[in-house]
């Protein structure tokens, strides 16, 4: 026979008699001990029964509020998305970021791409890299190529061919 009393957010006032956990939680209440009223992250909650973390996704004094679904991580007390998804921007990380971005990642304030896809540059990551690049999925964001041009070219973008008179090269 028990002699110590479950606490008293237990449902059915059931524990686990080893530790005195809670087998479940009473509605609204959470924790091992459902002392917590709301889902709180690792570091649990305080006397009051305030979460001091949330768990990811959730914000608000008792955790009980739901981050946007394109927002990575929210701030803790406003709900205003911190970091977001790859390839949303925003301030609720509902715009999509231009289709040319590196990883899908650009700016969470301007949707500028952080880095360009390979193969593009240009602000808007909208232009091809030359053809005539060594590599021509290799080029700067300005369009010069990484690794050099083709035999043949004209550095740094490679995109006008080079004319030999005599022993001299000249852009055409």
């Amino acid at each position: 026979m028990c002699l110590d009393t479950c606490p008293k957010n237990c449902d059915g006032n059931t524990c686990k008699r080893e530790s005195g956990n809670c087998l479940v939680c009473k509605k609204d209440w959470f924790g091992d001990s459902c002392t917590c009223k709301g889902p709180c992250g690792e570091d649990g909650c305080n006397d009051a029964g305030i979460c001091k973390t949330c768990v990811h996704g959730r914000y608000g004094k008792l955790c009980n509020q739901t981050c946007a679904p394109s927002c990575a991580q929210c701030d803790r007390e406003s709900g205003e998305c911190q970091v977001c998804v790859p390839g949303k921007f925003g301030a609720l990380c509902s715009k999509t970021c231009q289709p040319n971005c590196k990883d899908s990642t650009c700016d969470k304030t301007t949707g500028l791409c952080v880095e360009c896809a390979p193969g593009k540059f240009d602000e808007m990551c909208d232009k091809n890299c030359s053809l005539n690049c060594h590599d021509a999925f290799s080029c700067s964001r300005d369009g010069h190529c990484h690794n050099g041009c083709k035999l043949g070219y004209q550095p740094p973008v490679c995109a006008e061919p080079l004319r030999q008179i005599g022993m001299q090269k000249m852009v055409i």
